[in-house]
């Protein structure tokens, strides 16, 4: 498919899409955590949290269309905002059970220690929490503009840099920041943490001066 690449804000009703194509993405560490058998239920999950998330994760996340088909989101996160609701635990137990349950949590906490790390530290800095792009349509240029387009929406914020973490062989990804003139800061080893709650020990936090 060819077309002119559009960005919009996110809206309630693109949480189905988001949702799927967050897991499909990240199929790796979603797995990890819950198993390939309760990756349907990790998409209900997603998709009520999204939909039940306050304005600003709204304000805040964008998509990217082609002939109005939603091929990619990227969400920022900022000092102001508050968590999109993330459901009560018999829903998420009856989605993906007490193995399910215990993965999620552990996911949740090592991306809180990514995102807190030093996040809202000060209030000028930004997270990028994620950026992905339907599998069909990648390296047609949709990550870049999802992430000009975050940078123009974080300095309208007051924002004058944005941070991210990325795993350390996801070259291809940070192929893509470099390019748009993220630097490498730190390399971490997680070593059990990160390794027990998202499959992977080495990551690489990335920030941009805007």
């Amino acid at each position: 498919m060819t077309g002119t690449i559009r960005i919009r804000e996110m809206r309630p009703e693109d949480s189905d899409f988001a949702a799927k194509l967050l897991v499909t993405c990240f199929r790796k560490t979603f797995e990890w955590a819950v198993g390939e058998k309760n990756l349907n239920g990790v998409i209900n999950i997603e998709k009520r949290s999204m939909q039940n998330a306050p304005s600003c994760y709204y304000k805040h996340s964008l998509i990217a269309t082609i002939s109005d088909q939603l091929v990619g989101v990227c969400v920022l996160k900022m000092k102001s905002d508050s968590n999109p609701n993330e459901g009560s635990f018999c829903y998420t137990y009856s989605n993906v059970g007490c193995r399910g349950c215990c993965g999620l949590w552990c996911m949740g906490v090592c991306s809180s220690y990514f995102m807190h790390e030093n996040l809202f530290e000060k209030s000028s800095s930004c997270y990028l929490d994620v950026i992905f792009v339907h599998p069909e349509f990648q390296l047609r240029g949709i990550g870049s503009r999802l992430l000009c387009e975050a940078e123009v929406k974080a300095a309208e914020s007051g924002c004058n840099k944005i941070y991210l973490w990325v795993e350390a062989d996801n070259y291809q990804a940070i192929h893509l920041y470099k390019r748009q003139g993220y630097s490498v800061i730190r390399d971490v080893d997680g070593v059990c943490f990160t390794y027990c709650g998202l499959g992977s020990r080495y990551y690489c936090k990335m920030e941009k001066y805007l």
